[in-house]
C-alpha cells in the first residue's frame, strides 16, 4: 500500500514538472497573462481631464431696497425698514426654479402694516390740524388787537406831547415854579409811549408775516383732508429772512409754538405722503429674464444659501433684513463651468483653448466649450472640496458654447480640455512604457517572443505618450513587462 502511494506522488510530480517546462515555450500571447497594444499613427491630443461644476454666467441679485421708496421720513432708514419687516408676511412668491420674465411679480408682500401706517398718520394729522388752525386763528385775533394797540398808542402819543407844549408854555408864563421834575416826568411818559409803539408794530408785523405764510397753506391742506385731495404739501419752518431785522424775543414768542406745531404735522404729512406713494401690489420684480431661485449671499459666499420662502411666512423670521437680498435670477441656457485644474498640468492651460464637457448627470451629452479665464492662484475657498492628496488646483473657468434645457446649476461635468494637438505621430498608452537602466523601454511582441526595445518618446497626455523612435506603426506592445515574475 505504501508503494502504491510513493508511485503515485511521483507521478504527480513528474506531470508538474513536464507543465511547468511547456510553459516555459509558451508564448506570452498564448499565456494570457499580459495585455498588449497594437501601435497606431494619427492625430495626439494633449487634454487635460478634471471635474467641474456647473455655473450660470451671471447671477442676478433682486435688490431688497426695491422694496422702499428712497426718503423714509422722521427715523433712520434702517430702523424704519427693520420695523416694518418685523411684522410683514408673504402674500404670494413665485416657486424657485421657475422660468420669469423680466417685470414679473416675484413675491408679493402684505399691505396690512401700510395700511396700518396710513390710517395711524391719519389720525394723528386730525388731531394736529385743528391745533394748528386755532393758532392760526389766534394770530389773526392778535393781529386785530394789535392793530387796534397801535393807533390807541398813536393817538396816546400826541396827548403826551400836547402835554409836553402846555407844559413849556406855562413855564413861560410862570405859572409852574419847579419846572425841571415836571418836564422830565413828561419826557419819559412820551419815551415810554415810543417804544411801547415801537415793540407792538413789530409784533404786528412779525403776526402779518406769519399768517401771510402759513395761513393760505394751513386752509389748502385742510380743504384737502377733507376733499382727499392731491398729495400732502409740506412748508418751510425756517424763519423767514424779513424776520431777521426784529427783535428775537418777539419772534420767538409768535413764531416758537407755531414752527414746534408745523415741524410735527410736517413730519405727518412726509409720512403720509410716503405711504401714499407704496407700490400696489407691494413686491419685488424680476430685472431680467431667467430662472427664480431663493436664497440669501453671506459674505464671502460663492453661491446663495437656500432659503424657503411660502406665503405667510414673516421675512425677518426668515432672517431677511432690509439690506439683504433673498432673490436672484439666473440664466441657464448662459452657463460656465467652474474647474480646478491641478498645480501638474495648470501651465498646459491657456485661454481660448477648446473644451469638451460631459455632464454626469447625461453622459451622452457632450458639450463645447472654451477657457475663458485661468486664475494665477489657487482659490483658497475651494480647496477643501476639490483637494485631493495635497495637490493644490487653481481655478479656470470654461465657458459653454453649447447649452441643453436639462442643465441645471451645481451639476458636476467631466471637462476635457484640449492643450495640444500633434498630427500624424506614433504613441502608446502610458502603460506600455517603463523604466530599464534608466531608459525608457516598452516590450514589443515578435514572431512569438517578447523584445524588450529603448523608445524616444516626446509629449504625453493623461493616458498616452508620443513616441518619436524605437517602434512603428502596427507593432504589439505590452502593456506589462511580459518577463515579471508572478
Amino acid at each position: 500500500m505504501k508503494k502504491k502511494w510513493v508511485i503515485i506522488v511521483f507521478s504527480l510530480l513528474i506531470l508538474l514538472i513536464a507543465w511547468w517546462v511547456s510553459l516555459s515555450f509558451t508564448s506570452p500571447e498564448e499565456k494570457g497573462w499580459v495585455p498588449f497594444y497594437e501601435v497606431k499613427k494619427g492625430s495626439f491630443l494633449i487634454t487635460v481631464v478634471e471635474k467641474g461644476v456647473l455655473e450660470p454666467k451671471e447671477i442676478v441679485q433682486v435688490e431688497t431696497l426695491g422694496l422702499f421708496p428712497n426718503v423714509i421720513p422722521g427715523r433712520r432708514r434702517g430702523n424704519f425698514q427693520y420695523l416694518l419687516l418685523q411684522n410683514t408676511t408673504i402674500a404670494s412668491v413665485v416657486p424657485a426654479g421657475k422660468k420669469v420674465k423680466k417685470g414679473d411679480l416675484l413675491i408679493e408682500l402684505d399691505r396690512s402694516e401700510i395700511e396700518k401706517g396710513i390710517k395711524k398718520a391719519e389720525d394723528e394729522l386730525e388731531e394736529k390740524w385743528p391745533q394748528l388752525e386755532a393758532k392760526i386763528n389766534d394770530l389773526e385775533f392778535k393781529k386785530q388787537d394789535l392793530a387796534i394797540k397801535i393807533q390807541q398808542t398813536k393817538l396816546t402819543y400826541k396827548k403826551q406831547l400836547a402835554a409836553l407844549d402846555k407844559i413849556y408854555n406855562d413855564v413861560t408864563y410862570g405859572k409852574i415854579s419847579d419846572s425841571s421834575l415836571v418836564i422830565e416826568e413828561a419826557r419819559l411818559k412820551l419815551k415810554k409811549n415810543k417804544q411801547s409803539r415801537r415793540d407792538t408794530e413789530s409784533e404786528y408785523r412779525v403776526v402779518k408775516i406769519l399768517l401771510e405764510k402759513y395761513r393760505d397753506w394751513v386752509v389748502s391742506e385742510i380743504n384737502r383732508l377733507e376733499n382727499r385731495t392731491g398729495p400732502p404739501r409740506e412748508i418751510s419752518t425756517v424763519i423767514p429772512d424779513v424776520l431777521k431785522n426784529e427783535k428775537s424775543a418777539i419772534v420767538d414768542k409768535y413764531f416758537r409754538p407755531l414752527k414746534n406745531l408745523i415741524k410735527q404735522i410736517n413730519g405727518k404729512q412726509k409720512e403720509l405722503s410716503f405711504f401714499y406713494e407704496w407700490p400696489n401690489p407691494w413686491g419685488l420684480y424680476a430685472p431680467t429674464d431667467g430662472h427664480l431661485f431663493h436664497g440669501v449671499f453671506y459674505a464671502h459666499s460663492r453661491r446663495p444659501n437656500p432659503l424657503r420662502l411660502k406665503t405667510g411666512s414673516t421675512l425677518n423670521k426668515l432672517g431677511v433684513r432690509a439690506n439683504t437680498n433673498f432673490l436672484y435670477i439666473s440664466n441657464k441656457t448662459d452657463m460656465n463651468v467652474n474647474v480646478q485644474v491641478s498645480e501638474i498640468n495648470i501651465n498646459r492651460v491657456k485661454k481660448g483653448q477648446k473644451v469638451k464637457v460631459r455632464p454626469e448627470a447625461f453622459p451622452e451629452l457632450i458639450l463645447n466649450g472654451v477657457v475663458t479665464e485661468v486664475s494665477e492662484v489657487p482659490d483658497m475657498q475651494m480647496q477643501d472640496r476639490f483637494q485631493t492628496g495635497g495637490v493644490t488646483k487653481y481655478p479656470v473657468t470654461v465657458s459653454l458654447q453649447d447649452t441643453d434645457e436639462r442643465l441645471r446649476p451645481q451639476m458636476s461635468a467631466r471637462v476635457e480640455i484640449m492643450c495640444d494637438e500633434v498630427k500624424d505621430v506614433l504613441f502608446v498608452p502610458l502603460e506600455a512604457v517603463f523604466e530599464k537602466n534608466g531608459k525608457k523601454t516598452c516590450y514589443v511582441s515578435s514572431q512569438g517572443n517578447s523584445l524588450a526595445t529603448e523608445l524616444e518618446i516626446g509629449k504625453s497626455n493623461d493616458y498616452y505618450v508620443v513616441v518619436t523612435k524605437g517602434i512603428k506603426e502596427g507593432d504589439k506592445v505590452y502593456l506589462y513587462n511580459p518577463f515579471l515574475k508572478e
